[in-house]
């Protein structure tokens, strides 16, 4: 029995499931809410059997992988059970979109999509840090919400590789993001993943993918022969895109090289120039709009400060006069009494 806790013996019984979120080949998720906790979920309902095929390893890899993962860019799991026909993944709901919607009026500022791209690359160096390939690295993959906050999801068809070298055969994932070395079927690493990424970056910088076609034919020949169309992009995107769509997989940077890139520290410098800009602009045109609280504050104690000051500078001001005006009238007297005594002298 598939379970995450198996005292408690879980069901889909202890939840109401709403709405439909999503789906995909083998799978069905939807809006829930625990009974008890009233705690909200995403349920994912998987379907222990294709087409009479058996799933099961493949369900089995994905609770393994996402029960051990940690990183704020990944999807958590939080609970896992079984029934004759499904397994049932009790996942972290987001309250949002997954990317291919989200931007569906046209491609985001750049500053966004970097933020975005930064996150989903952040979430991918973690996977391949400790021997994770996910394999289905596509927008529809991808979760973010309001707040640009970024979740990466789906590990249906990830592979966990037992030791450094190791290469895999399986053709599978999305045929718009899927490399050369997957349609000509040879081994292949994680550096399927990084040309997944280089089609995401793209569709989310240009709102269309790089290779298309009108059916698996077109499309696949455009993937091993067609050249990118780059006239609507800067130096700097070619140069990041070029880096992980190379269509010989040692010519791709590996993700660590990837989340050094000079694309983000670039886009980074500019967001930080503008915020500084916009800032010297608001102060110039009213220095007392570009205070905080803590600002006021300390805008008030700085002009209290000064009248403290000046307070303390009088009296000792005062006291400096009134030591002065003595020392001074004393040193008259002193000539006044020199005077009568040489006038008195000299008579």
């Amino acid at each position: 029995m598939l379970s995450k806790s198996p005292e408690l013996l879980n069901t889909i019984d202890d939840y109401i499931v709403g709405e439909k979120l999503g789906s995909g080949g083998y799978s069905d998720v939807y809006l829930c809410q625990h009974r008890v906790s009233e705690k909200e979920y995403a349920i994912k309902f998987i379907k222990k059997k294709i087409n009479g095929r058996c799933k099961m390893h493949r369900i089995r890899q994905e609770v393994k992988v996402l029960d051990k993962i940690n990183h704020r860019n990944i999807i958590k799991l939080y609970d896992y059970f079984e029934d004759d026909q499904h397994v049932y993944l009790v996942l972290e709901y987001i309250t949002g979109r997954d990317l291919s919607k989200y931007y569906r009026k046209g491609p985001p500022k750049r500053s966004h999509a970097v933020g975005i791209i930064r996150q989903v690359v952040s979430a991918l160096r973690y996977c391949h840090n400790n021997n994770i390939i996910h394999r289905d690295i596509k927008n529809g993959n991808i979760l973010i919400d309001d707040n640009r906050r970024v979740k990466l999801t789906d590990f249906g068809l990830c592979a966990v590789k037992t030791s450094p070298t190791q290469t895999m055969s399986d053709d599978l994932g999305t045929l718009r993001y899927k490399p050369p070395e997957m349609i000509r079927r040879e081994l292949y690493d994680e550096k399927v993943d990084i040309w997944s990424l280089g089609i995401t970056t793209y569709v989310l910088l240009t709102g269309r993918f790089p290779f298309d076609g009108s059916d698996k034919e077109s499309i696949t020949k455009s993937i091993m022969s067609d050249t990118i169309d780059y006239a609507i992009l800067s130096q700097r995107d070619i140069s990041f895109i070029k880096s992980m769509l190379s269509r010989e997989p040692h010519e791709r940077l590996d993700i660590n090289q990837i989340a050094k890139h000079e694309w983000f520290k670039c886009y980074c410098r500019k967001c930080h120039r503008r915020k500084l800009s916009s800032a010297t602009a608001a102060a110039a045109e009213d220095p007392s709009k570009t205070s905080d609280k803590t600002g006021s504050t300390s805008h008030r104690s700085h002009r209290s400060g000064r009248s403290g000051r000046s307070g303390r500078s009088g009296k000792s001001n005062k006291s400096r006069s009134g030591r002065s005006n003595k020392s001074k009238s004393g040193k008259s007297r002193s000539r006044s009494a020199r005077s009568r005594v040489d006038k008195s002298t000299r008579t």
